[in-house]
C-alpha cells in the first residue's frame, strides 16, 4: 500500500505513525473515498489491543493515514525464531488480540486480513492488533460483494470464493495463527491440516480441539462468536506450566530495553564511589602494605641466593606456596583493633610468606620484601658431623641471625640452649625471645645447627598459648541447608525446564571445572599434595559433584522466577541463545558493570566504617582467599573465575529470596527489605566477597545495606544485570587487591585482564545506544550530503 514512516506531531510532541499510500493508489478517487469509510470504522474501536487509526489528510494527489506508534515487533518475527513459542505465552497473546477483536465485532468491524504480520507486541508487553486497512461494516455495502480481499495464506474459504465475511471469518483467520503459533508450521501446507497433536505430542489436547474448531470449513461448525472462542480459551486447568524459553519470547519492559534518565544517576554514583573507593581502600585493605618486590624467577633468584649463604643443596624443579597467619591479625584486631593490625602488617609482623621448596627438601620462606623468614634443609640419618661447645654453637647462631635476619642479637633474651633429638640428628639448638611488644604477639627466634652447618632458621611472632582463633566456617551451615532443600526440590521439579539451554550448559560446565581446580588448590593446600595421580582423581569427582550441583540447584530457582516475573530471566537466556549483541543483552551489561562500581565503593566505606567505628576486623577468609590468588600462576585467571563462582552463588539467592517474597508481599520495597535481610543472615562473606568483617553477628547490619543494593538491583531490572553487578564486585576488588600488590614488578597480567573487561564494557555500550548512534550517523551523513 505504500511506506510507513515514524513521525511527531509538531503541535503535541506525541510520537505517531504515517502511512504515506502509494501514488497510484492515492491517485484514484474510488479507492481513497473507501480509505475514507473504513477509517470511520476503524476510528470507532477504541480498545488497548486494537492499534489506534487517527485521521486521513490529502494533499494534491498525496493521501497519508496516521496511526498509532507501537514500538515492539509483529508475531511474524517471533514465529520466525527457530526456538518457536511456548504454550503459556502463546495462549496470553491470544487472549489479547481476541480481547482486541471482540472490540471490533462490538462495533460492527470485522478485520478480513488478520495475520501474524498484523499482530504486533509492544515492548511493554501489549498485544496490539493493527491494519483494519480492508475491514468492512456487516451493516454497510462500502465494498461490493464478490470482491476478494485479505491475504490467501490466511483466508477463510468464504472469502476465497467471494463469498459475504462475518466475524467467522476473523475466527478462521485467528485459527490458522494459532495453528501455527503452537505447532511451528502453517496448517495450509497440504489439502487437509495434519492433527496438532500429530506435530508436537505434547501440545495440550484443549488447544488441539480449539484450533482444529477454528478452522473448520464449514462456517457453522466453527466458534460463531469470538466470545465462544474466549470462553473456550479461559479454562484456568488448561494453562499449562512454564516452558523455559517463556522468558525470551515476550516484548520486554521498557525499562530492559532503553537507557533512562535514572541511570546517569547511578553512573554520577559509580564515578563519585570510585573516586572514595581508593582511600578508603588504602586504609582499610592489607594489599598497600603487603606490596610484593619480586616475581616468581625474581623469588626463585632469592631463595637459591639464601640456600647458597647456608650451604644448603637446591635442585632444578621448585615449588612455590604461600604460607598465611590470619590469626596474627586476628588477635591484634581483637586486642587493639583492625587499625593497629593492620599498622603492623610486615612492620615487622608479616600476614604470609613466600615459600621455595626443592625436592631436596630445601626450603626457603621469605617475606613480601624478600627478607629471610625461615629456613630448613634436610640432613640424611646419622650423619657423621663434628660435635660443638655450647657456646660455640651459639656464637654461630648469633652471627647467623645478625647476617641473614638483620636482627640485633644484642637486644635479644635467651630462652633455651642446649642439644636436642630434631629430626632424627643430634641437633645445637637456641631460642630467643624479642622482649619488644608487638600489641601482644611473643616475638622469637629459633636456630639449630648440626655440626657447624645450620639445619633450620625460624622467625615467629606467635599470639599467646591461650588464644584461640575462632572459627568462621559455622556460616556455611544455614547456607549448606538452602542447597540441600534447592537439590532435592531441584532434582524432582528438572522435568519441569529444558535441560539443554545454553546457559545451563554453561553453567554445569563452569561449576564442573571451578570444582575441580578448587579441589586441586584445596589437596595442596590443606594436604599438601603433590602427586599427579591423586589430585586428577579427587578432582575429577568434585569437578563432577559441582556440576551436578548446578544442573539442579537453579531449576527451583528459574521456576520461581518464572513464575513471579519471566521478563527478568529474558535477557539471561538471550545472552547464550546467539543473541548477546542485542540492545537488552548490552544494556544489562552496561548496568551491571556501572553497580558493580557502586557496590564496591559502598562495601569498602562499610569496611571502614566498621573497622574504624564499630569495633569489627577484616574476616580471616580474606586472607585465605588473597593466599590462594597470589598461589595460582596466573592469578588474574583466578579472580575472574572467583568473580563468576560469587556471582553465579550471589544471583541464585538474591533471586529465589525475591521470587519468594513477591508472592507474599505485594509491595517491591518491602520486598527489598526483607530479600537483603533474608541473604544477610544467610549468605555469608566467604561466598559472596561481600562484607567480610568479623563478628559475624555484628557485620549483619552491614551485609544488610549490602544486599541492599543487590536486592534492589534485581527487583528493578533483572537476572543478568545482577548477575554481572556481582561479577564486576569482585572482579573490580581482587584485580585491584593484585594491581597493588604486583605494581613494583609491572602487573601485566592484571592490566591485560582490566582492559579486557574495560573493551568488553564499551561494546556493551556500543550495543545499548547503537539505535541513537545510528540515528547520529544519519543525521551526519544527511549535512554532509
Amino acid at each position: 500500500m505504500g511506506v510507513v514512516y515514524k513521525a511527531r506531531d509538531r503541535e503535541t510532541g506525541a510520537v505517531v505513525a504515517v502511512k504515506v499510500i502509494r501514488a497510484e493508489i492515492a491517485s484514484r478517487r474510488e479507492l481513497i473515498e473507501r480509505f475514507k469509510t473504513e477509517l470511520l470504522l476503524a476510528r470507532k474501536i477504541t480498545h488497548k489491543n486494537v492499534c489506534r487509526v487517527y485521521d486521513l489528510y490529502r494533499f494534491d494527489n498525496v493521501a497519508v493515514i496516521s496511526m498509532e506508534y507501537v514500538e515492539g515487533q509483529s508475531l511474524r518475527a517471533l514465529l520466525d525464531r527457530p526456538e518457536g513459542i511456548s504454550v503459556r505465552y502463546g495462549l496470553k497473546i491470544m487472549q489479547q488480540v481476541i480481547a482486541g477483536l471482540a472490540e471490533a465485532h462490538a462495533q460492527g468491524v470485522i478485520h478480513r486480513d488478520l495475520k501474524p504480520e498484523n499482530i504486533l507486541l509492544a515492548r511493554d508487553g501489549t498485544v496490539k492488533v493493527m491494519d483494519f486497512g480492508i475491514a468492512c461494516s456487516i451493516d454497510t455495502d462500502a465494498t461490493l460483494t464478490g470482491a476478494i480481499t485479505g491475504t490467501p495464506a490466511y483466508m477463510s474459504p468464504e472469502q476465497a470464493s467471494g463469498k459475504t465475511a462475518d466475524a467467522r471469518s476473523d475466527i478462521y483467520s485467528l485459527g490458522l495463527v494459532m495453528y501455527e503459533m503452537f505447532c511451528g508450521q502453517r496448517a495450509l501446507a497440504g489439502e487437509t491440516p495434519r492433527s496438532p497433536r500429530e506435530i508436537d505430542p505434547h501440545l495440550p489436547a484443549f488447544i488441539e480441539r480449539i484450533t482444529l474448531k477454528c478452522i473448520a470449513k464449514d462456517p457453522g461448525a466453527r466458534f460463531q462468536t469470538i466470545s465462544e472462542l474466549e470462553a473456550a480459551l479461559s479454562m484456568k486447568h488448561a494453562v499449562p506450566a512454564a516452558t523455559s524459553h517463556e522468558s525470551v519470547e515476550g516484548p520486554l519492559p521498557v525499562l530492559l530495553t532503553r537507557w533512562h534518565g535514572s541511570d546517569w544517576l547511578l553512573v554520577l554514583l559509580a564515578v563519585a564511589g570510585l573516586l572514595l573507593y581508593l582511600p578508603f581502600f588504602q586504609r582499610t585493605s592489607i594489599a598497600p602494605r603487603t606490596r610484593i618486590s619480586f616475581d616468581r624467577s625474581v623469588l626463585r633468584r632469592i631463595a637459591q641466593e639464601y640456600a647458597q649463604k647456608l650451604g644448603a643443596p637446591t635442585g632444578e624443579n621448585s615449588e612455590i606456596h604461600v604460607s598465611a597467619f590470619p590469626e596474627r591479625y586476628e588477635y591484634v584486631a581483637e586486642r587493639a583493633g583492625a587499625s593497629a593490625a593492620l599498622e603492623l602488617a610486615n612492620n615487622p609482623v608479616p600476614y604470609w610468606l613466600w615459600n621455595v621448596k626443592w625436592e631436596n627438601e630445601t626450603s626457603i620462606d621469605v617475606d613480601n620484601k624478600g627478607s629471610l623468614r625461615q629456613f630448613y634443609r634436610d640432613f640424611p640419618a646419622n650423619t657423621s658431623v663434628e660435635r660443638l661447645a655450647t657456646e660455640e654453637a651459639r656464637l654461630i647462631a648469633e652471627t647467623a641471625l645478625r647476617t641473614l635476619l638483620s636482627v640485633d642479637t644484642s637486644r635479644l633474651r635467651l630462652e633455651t640452649a642446649g642439644e636436642i633429638m630434631w629430626d632424627g640428628q643430634r641437633t645445637m639448638s637456641f631460642t630467643w625471645t624479642d622482649p619488644a611488644d608487638y600489641q601482644g604477639l611473643q616475638s622469637h627466634y629459633i636456630v639449630r645447627l648440626i655440626g657447624k652447618d645450620i639445619a633450620s632458621i625460624e622467625s615467629n611472632y606467635d599470639t599467646p598459648p591461650e588464644y584461640s582463633p575462632r572459627d568462621s566456617w559455622w556460616q556455611l551451615l544455614p547456607l549448606a541447608a538452602i542447597q540441600l532443600i534447592l537439590l532435592v526440590i531441584g532434582f524432582y521439579e528438572w522435568p519441569r525446564v529444558n535441560a539443554r539451554e545454553r546457559w545451563r550448559m554453561v553453567t554445569v560446565a563452569f561449576a564442573g571445572l571451578w570444582g575441580a581446580d578448587a579441589s586441586i588448590l584445596l589437596q595442596r593446600q590443606l594436604f599438601n599434595v603433590t602427586s599427579t595421580s591423586i589430585p586428577i582423581v579427587l578432582s575429577a569427582l568434585m569437578g563432577l559433584a559441582f556440576a551436578v550441583l548446578a544442573f539442579f540447584i537453579p531449576v527451583p530457582v528459574e521456576l520461581a522466577v518464572r513464575r513471579a516475573t519471566p521478563s527478568k530471566l529474558s535477557t539471561m537466556v538471550r545472552l547464550f541463545d546467539r543473541r548477546a549483541a542485542s540492545e537488552p543483552c548490552g544494556l544489562s551489561t552496561l548496568r551491571g558493570a556501572v553497580l558493580g562500581c557502586v557496590l564496591l565503593s559502598a562495601d569498602t566505606f562499610l569496611t571502614w566504617l566498621g573497622t574504624n567505628y564499630l569495633a569489627m576486623r577484616l574476616d580471616v577468609l580474606r586472607f585465605m582467599g588473597i593466599q590462594v590468588l597470589l598461589t595460582t600462576i596466573w592469578p588474574g585467571v583466578r579472580s575472574v573465575f572467583e568473580g563468576l563462582f560469587s556471582a553465579i552463588s550471589v544471583t541464585l539467592l538474591v533471586a529465589l529470596m525475591t521470587s519468594l517474597l513477591a508472592r507474599f508481599v505485594h509491595r517491591r520495597s518491602h520486598v527489598v527489605l526483607l530479600t537483603a535481610a533474608a541473604c544477610a543472615l544467610v549468605l555469608p562473606s566467604i561466598v559472596s566477597g561481600i562484607g567480610g568483617l568479623q563478628p559475624y553477628y555484628s557485620s549483619v547490619l552491614l551485609l544488610f545495606l549490602d544486599y541492599l543494593i543487590l536486592a534492589w538491583t534485581f527487583s528493578r531490572f533483572d537476572v543478568l544485570t545482577l548477575l554481572v553487578t556481582v561479577f564486576a564486585f569482585s572482579f573490580y576488588r581482587q584485580n585491584h587487591l593484585l594491581l597493588v600488590m604486583f605494581r613494583p614488578t609491572g602487573s601485566i597480567e592484571q592490566w591485560i585482564a582490566l582492559g579486557a573487561w574495560a573493551l568488553l564494557v564499551l561494546a556493551a555500550a556500543a550495543v545499548t545506544f547503537r539505535s541513537s548512534i545510528d540515528a547520529m550517523r544519519s543525521r551526519i551523513s544527511e549535512v554532509f550530503q
